[in-house]
């Protein structure tokens, strides 16, 4: 290399400035930093205030306690049936129509495992099947509207509030008469709605 030239920029390498003075056409790396934590406080700011505005709208949804309210509907069938509704068992659906309420119920109480008596509470899949009736009469409460058309709305209700007495029952091993009462009013019911839904 001969006097007086400059040496080559390689690649990584920062470039040469003669002048001594700052580098010029760019924001200093303070100012970028300061733009970084401006944006990240401001998107945990926006997350917090869109959990607040989910946390507002649940809570309009619900009663003071957090459970829906229970329909009139609802309310007398469970009297009927002898039993509280347990909130998972609660109509909340939207299906009104006779039809539509019949037609979920046929399909729910047919995926719904069959315990016969004597039941075989050492079964394997005994467990198994009481979480799966659960799961199924949860499922078919979620989908009827509490303004579904009387008298079948009505007693949908009132055969899931039985049905879930009667899973109940199994869960503390139930036999003889405890048995035979639950399984017979949950039969009961099946055979109301049968006859409803027959003239559909």
């Amino acid at each position: 290399m001969t006097q007086g030239q400059q040496p080559p920029d390689f690649p990584g390498r920062p470039m040469m400035n003669p002048t001594g003075l700052p580098p010029t056409g760019g924001p200093a790396r303070g100012a970028n930093r300061t733009v970084i934590v401006i944006v990240s406080v401001a998107a945990v700011i926006v997350v917090v205030i869109a959990a607040v505005v989910g946390l507002v709208v649940l809570n309009r949804g619900s009663g003071s306690d957090g459970a829906v309210a229970a329909p009139a509907s609802s309310s007398s069938a469970a009297a009927s049936s002898g039993a509280a509704i347990p909130d998972q068992y609660r109509l909340r659906g939207t299906l009104t129509s006779k039809v539509s309420v019949c037609a979920a119920g046929s399909v729910m109480s047919a995926q719904i495992p069959k315990f016969k008596d004597p039941v075989d509470y050492r079964a394997p899949d005994f467990n198994a099947n009481l979480a799966a009736a659960r799961a199924q009469l949860e499922r078919l409460a979620s989908r009827v509207s509490p303004n579904a058309d009387a008298p079948v709305g009505p007693a949908m209700q009132e055969w899931l509030t039985a049905y879930g007495d009667f899973l109940n029952a199994l869960s503390r091993h139930a036999t003889g008469d405890d048995f035979k009462w639950s399984s017979g009013l949950v039969d009961s019911i099946a055979a109301k709605l049968n006859t409803m839904c027959k003239t559909v």
